[in-house]
């Protein structure tokens, strides 16, 4: 009799300990995965308790180090030869009525001038413009005709008393830039000139 009841009894408690196995491991699970907060909880189920998200890490980061002023280093340097500009003041030339022919009067001033531009050394080439100037009467083109026969009448003249030619160079502005303005001779008189540029 007391076999019959223990072998009625070996299952039960065989099935105990398996059930009793079985509970333990399903407590020891992780927790329940959270259902996302858009989708509704299953019927039945316990809404999850949502996790707190982890506040961000807030590192102290150091000032940069304050910029160190160092003294200027003076260096000395060799003394630059200062280019001394000399003034040059080269007298206009001034002509008659439609001629390029110079007169005794211009020909003492481009004496002087010839003088002024010999006394300056190392003048580079063009350096002397010679610009041919006339008054407002003739055409624009005529007029720039004489203006040039004008400067090239100085020119020819300043390199026969010494001055090199490659120093000079000429150009005619015609009526294009007066002297003086006014439709009278007197304006016309100062117009029609030979005038000197030093670059």
């Amino acid at each position: 009799m007391i076999l019959k009841k223990s072998r009625f009894l070996i299952p039960v408690i065989f099935v105990s300990i398996l059930a009793l196995f079985v509970v333990g491991a399903c407590s020891k699970k992780g927790p329940m995965e959270a259902t996302p907060v858009d989708q509704p909880a299953e019927s039945g189920m316990v809404e999850p308790v949502k996790q707190p998200e982890p506040e961000p890490q807030v590192q102290d980061v150091p000032p940069p180090p304050e910029p160190v002023m160092e003294e200027p280093v003076m260096v000395e340097k060799e003394p630059v030869a200062m280019v001394e500009e000399t003034p040059i003041k080269a007298g206009d030339v001034f002509f008659a009525f439609d001629a390029y022919d110079l007169s005794r009067e211009a020909r003492s001033i481009l004496a002087n001038n010839a003088d002024i531009l010999n006394a300056i050394p190392g003048t580079k080439k063009g350096a002397v413009v010679i610009e041919g100037h006339c008054d407002e009467r003739g055409t624009r083109e005529y007029n720039l005709a004489l203006g040039e026969r004008r400067a090239n009448s100085v020119k020819k003249y300043l390199v026969s008393l010494g001055v090199p030619g490659d120093r000079l160079q000429t150009i005619s502005y015609g009526e294009d830039r007066p002297f003086a303005m006014g439709s009278n001779e007197a304006a016309w008189k100062q117009n029609r000139r030979a005038h000197f540029a030093i670059r």
